[in-house]
Order: structure tokens, then sequence, then C-alpha cells
């Protein structure tokens, strides 16, 4: 068996190195559910709100990700990568419940619209530049290079897989809403974990990095 496994792994060019492991397990279980449920949600999210909003709402995060890449020098820098486990938990917990909250409570497009919008332009911002950061102390050259394209090469078999299952069977939109708030669960958990084990690497010189900036 790990003689097969390990000729697949060759095949499909899969080099998982350390504290690899949990982001690539997380990373194909939301892309799959993504993948499944996504064409519903946009397709109701698009014909139910009109264009005018969308263009808001696109410009709203480029604006978001403007101001956010701008300030991220300095104590705010420091603050976030320091407070990542909670930003990362408040990121995930505010999408389930809101997805629970559409799902079981009351469905308005305009909520799950708008409230995507407020969490994903502040909160998520902020986790993915902290990636960025923990990706770049990690990994270095070739090793960075490997864990990107191994991510690629996961997630690409598993959209696959996810399109492939939404072809066949369409979820209806109360699931994929469900589905979608259960993913943003499972979307940090890897990431948290990994920073809790390598926290003293990754905030090592931060504080020097805080006064120069």
């Amino acid at each position: 068996m790990r003689r097969i496994i390990d000729y697949f792994k060759n095949l499909l060019n899969i080099k998982i190195q350390k504290n690899q492991g949990v982001l690539i397990l997380t990373s194909c279980i939301t892309g799959f559910i993504f993948c499944y449920i996504s064409a519903r949600i946009q397709k109701e999210i698009v014909s139910s709100l009109p264009a005018e909003f969308l263009s808001i709402q696109s410009l709203w995060f480029c604006i978001s990700s403007l101001l956010i890449g701008i300030i991220w020098k300095g104590t705010t820098r420091l603050f976030a990568i320091r407070y990542f486990a909670i930003l990362a938990l408040s990121e995930s917990i505010l999408a389930f419940i809101l997805g629970m909250y559409l799902t079981f409570v009351y469905y308005n497009p305009w909520i799950f619209a708008i409230g995507t919008l407020l969490y994903q332009s502040v909160i998520s911002n902020f986790v993915c530049k902290c990636l960025m950061c923990f990706e770049s102390k990690l990994w270095q050259q070739r090793e960075r290079e490997d864990f990107d394209n191994t991510n690629s090469v996961m997630r690409n078999i598993v959209c696959c897989i996810g399109f492939g299952f939404a072809v066949l069977n369409m979820p209806s939109l109360k699931i994929a809403i469900f589905l979608w708030g259960c993913s943003c669960i499972v979307d940090d958990i890897g990431w948290i974990i990994v920073y809790k084990k390598n926290k003293e690497l990754i905030l090592k010189g931060e504080k020097n990095n805080a006064i120069c900036d």
C-alpha cells in the first residue's frame, strides 16, 4: 500500500512536507464543498440582487484590500499575527452563524450578501495577510514552491470531483448554504493548528520588524 501511495504521489507531483499535511487536508475538504455548492449560490446571488450591488460589492472588496495592504505594517501587522487564532476563529464562527441563520431561521439574499461582504472585507483580508507571512517563515525557496504546487494539484483534483458531483446532483439552495457554513468552520482549522505549533518561530523577530516599520 505504501508503495502504491508513493507511486501516485510521484505521478501527481505531490510533495507534502512538515506542517503541510493538515493544511492540504482542510484545503481539500473546503475545496470540494465549495466547488459542489458554488454554482447554486452564485446563480442565486446573481439572479436575486441588482447588478449595481454586485459592482458595489466588488468595489468595496478592492478598497478594503487596498487599505489593509497600506496599513499592513508596524503594530497593526504585529497585532494581527499575534492574535491570528482569534481572527481566524472569528471568521469561521461568523460565517457558520450566518449560514445556520439563513438555513434554519430566515433566508434573504441581501442578508447573505451583506453579511459576507462585511466580515470578508475586513477579517478575511487580515487572515489572508497573516497566511502570507506564515508561508514565508515556515517554508523557504523551493519548499514554498513545492507547497504551493502540491496545494494547487490537490485542490484541482478535488475541484474536478466537486464540480462533477454538482453536475450529477446539484444541491438545493438550503443545502448549499448549510454546507457553506460548515465548510467555513473547517477552512481555518488547519492554519490555526499550524500556527499554534509554530507560534514561537512565527513571532520571532516580529517586534523588531514592527519597530523598523
